[in-house]
């Protein structure tokens, strides 16, 4: 096994996958796009991405509260641990944000 992918090779789950795929509920028809993945792990960097955030949260099908830039960033103000460390996944499509995973270590 590969990966943890071998098991699912040629599914229809994961042929439907590449030709249509959800990130943070909001539909990508280019499949063929290369997706972009940074990591954030500053304070800096958490702040910067305010308004882009506000925007995906926009054109998501159905936000979740709990996913939101207000609440996340309240959150890790507030409750982050002294050996927590900010860990957020960042997925572009080209320039535009299209997916964040938001997450800490520690």
């Amino acid at each position: 096994m590969q990966h943890g992918f071998s098991s699912i090779r040629g599914s229809p789950s994961l042929r439907l996958w590449k030709r249509r795929f959800t990130i943070t509920g909001t539909m990508m028809d280019h499949c063929c796009d290369a997706l972009k993945i940074e990591i954030i792990d500053s304070d800096e960097g958490f702040l910067a991405l305010k308004n882009e955030w506000n925007r995906l949260t926009e054109k998501s099908f159905n936000p979740s509260f709990y996913a939101t830039y207000p609440f996340v960033f309240t959150a890790w103000k507030h409750y982050r641990g002294e050996d927590d460390r900010l860990f957020i996944l960042v997925v572009r499509q080209g320039p535009p944000l299209v997916g964040i995973a938001p997450c800490r270590s520690g």
